[in-house]
């Protein structure tokens, strides 16, 4: 009987198989649903159907059958292997991987399976894994494109250009015309310094996928890289017309024209288009995330504090003051062993009143002055030492008018822009944030003019501010700033700061390497002062005043000194920043 009943399944499995090889996958199913029903034990029935959805897309149902395969069979490395293309398809990494794990321990070596196992860990973040997985497929068959092509993405994931570089070469020379092959040798030439060779790439990607937006986004990065603004502009012109919501070309078109500083209400138009879309990502995040940052909550109390004692008419401002004197006098742990700030939960009354108040800015007007700069102050002595010496750290006292200088203060404590939170405690608010006004760019004009010999030819490229907590042992770490020059002032008055030799800024006398990446040279501190000290540099420490501005080389490494500053929301220390000029300047 058992052995006639085998041959029974064994002839319906057959019967499936050959409908299916016929192409009739309606009648393969209707196959091995008879087969299953009559066998309910019958793995490679269920297996078989598991196939037949996972061709036909439905990656779900093959999941399933095959789940029941395997319940059966659970050795069969075949079944492990096909449950794990399933979820893959499913967008379920982790149990994909696991499957493709059990199948090659169950002793299956092919070069597919592999791959598969290499995809699931790089979709992971796994990328060391990945790189070693793509290594084994390829060790099986080098002729997989897509295998090079990935392993290409696993290594710039991990920074290693030329490694990538070399990957993407590789899944060229197997498939010409693998356009995201074409896309990523780009972005590895561009991160290599080869600016034409990456150029002449995503022009070959846009030639072979027009719509493909993000290489038009790429391709304009690469043209200002060779110092073509107007043809950048072009290429992110072209990203707002097929993704109107491109974030970062809608910041790198503001910068544009932020950098020529000729039409103020454009760049404010486009500022509060970007300000607007910010603020409601912002009021989404605190909603979901449902807390908030002690240091950041204190600010925001007193902020407005400050602008219900200055008759400021805000929708819902009394409410906000109210569940955010609320939340901070709530009783809360003093001690914070990340050392990064205590964070405050927010009762959901309080997240929503918060995450809508967020959800708009004010943006103080300041009132028009006839002189932005002191027209007291020696201009043409200070471009003149400058420019004697690339070196040059100069601090300028009274840098503004009075009248700037109050309006300036004035803007920094009403408008409601400080958004970027720092572990360190302190707030950063940025151009495309909200951080300009006429009287902003009116100081960029006159530097233009009292500095012609510095700042002739240099666009603006960046303007921001950065708001303290009152004490702050580490305020901005170490780094240098991909600009030519940087201006830098202080606006809180004198009589905050409780240690008259410190809270400025230290700037040593060394540039950052050209060769060293923006994140080298911005985020590893250890690897700075390594530099600093191997290169014997010297440091200049320029205590801080109200008023006062210093003036140095952008490619200068410089930090924040130590921040002894009163409580108080008007005694916080604020510093603005000006940046000048495209790329390091090294002498």
């Amino acid at each position: 009987m058992t052995t006639t009943l085998a041959i029974q399944s064994g002839q319906k499995y057959q019967l499936a198989l050959a409908l299916l090889h016929a192409g009739r996958a309606r009648d393969a199913v209707s196959a091995c649903q008879d087969l299953v029903r009559a066998f309910p034990r019958h793995a490679d029935g269920w297996h078989l159907l598991g196939l037949i959805a996972l061709q036909a897309g439905d990656f779900a149902v093959a999941a399933d059958m095959i789940g029941k395969a395997i319940e059966i069979a659970p050795a069969t490395a075949d079944y492990h292997a096909n449950r794990g293309v399933a979820f893959q398809e499913l967008q379920q990494s982790s149990a994909a991987l696991g499957h493709f794990e059990r199948a090659i321990a169950l002793g299956a070596d092919m070069a597919e399976l592999h791959y598969n196992r290499a995809t699931a860990l790089l979709h992971l973040g796994q990328f060391a894994a990945a790189v070693e997985g793509y290594g084994r497929a390829l060790a099986l068959d080098p002729n997989l494109a897509e295998a090079h092509y990935n392993r290409a993405r696993a290594f710039h994931e991990q920074r290693q250009l030329q490694a990538a570089y070399d990957g993407y070469v590789s899944a060229l020379a197997l498939n010409a015309g693998h356009t995201a092959a074409r896309y990523g040798l780009g972005l590895a030439q561009h991160g290599l310094g080869q600016s034409e060779a990456a150029l002449a790439s995503f022009d070959q990607v846009i030639a072979a996928a027009p719509e493909f937006a993000q290489a038009h986004y790429a391709r304009g990065n690469t043209l200002l890289d060779l110092n073509n603004p107007d043809a950048a502009l072009a290429s992110y012109t072209r990203v707002i017309a097929l993704e109107p919501d491109h974030p970062d070309a809608a910041k790198n078109i503001f910068h544009y024209h932020l950098g020529l500083t000729a039409d103020v209400p454009l760049i404010e138009r486009l500022g509060q288009d970007m300000g607007a879309a910010k603020a409601g990502h912002e009021a989404a995040a605190l909603r979901a995330h449902k807390r908030m940052p002690l240091f950041r909550l204190r600010h925001d109390l007193e902020q407005t504090d400050y602008l219900l004692a200055h008759g400021y008419n805000l929708d819902g401002l009394a409410d906000a003051n109210k569940r955010l004197r609320q939340a901070y006098e709530r009783p809360r742990p003093d001690h914070d062993p990340q050392g990064r700030g205590a964070e405050v939960v927010l009762t959901p009354e309080e997240c929503e009143t918060l995450a809508r108040f967020r959800a708009q800015r004010l943006r103080y007007a300041p009132e028009a002055v006839e002189r932005a700069l002191n027209p007291d102050t020696d201009w043409r002595a200070i471009e003149a030492r400058y420019m004697a010496d690339p070196s040059a750290i100069i601090h300028i006292d009274g840098f503004l008018s009075d009248a700037a200088l109050t309006e300036m203060q004035r803007f920094c404590h009403a408008s409601t822009i400080w958004r970027k939170e720092y572990v360190n405690q302190y707030l950063g608010a940025f151009a495309e944030d909200g951080f300009m006004s006429p009287l902003h760019f009116q100081i960029a004009a006159e530097l233009r003019v009292v500095l012609p010999g510095i700042l002739e030819g240099q666009r603006l490229e960046q303007l921001w501010g950065f708001k303290y907590n009152s004490h702050v042992p580490t305020g901005i770490n170490v780094h240098a700033d991909f600009a030519k020059v940087n201006l830098n002032f202080w606006i809180t008055p004198d009589s905050a700061n409780l240690a008259p030799e410190s809270g400025g800024m230290v700037v040593h006398d060394v540039p950052a390497p050209v060769s060293w990446s923006f994140d080298a040279y911005n985020a590893d501190g250890a690897a700075i002062h390594a530099f600093l000290k191997d290169n014997r540099a010297g440091s200049k420490r320029i205590p801080y005043r109200c008023n006062r501005a210093v003036l140095f080389n952008s490619a200068l490494f410089h930090e924040t000194d130590e921040v002894h500053f009163k409580d108080g929301y008007e005694n916080r220390r604020i510093n603005i920043t000006y940046l000048f000029g495209r790329g390091l300047k090294t002498a």
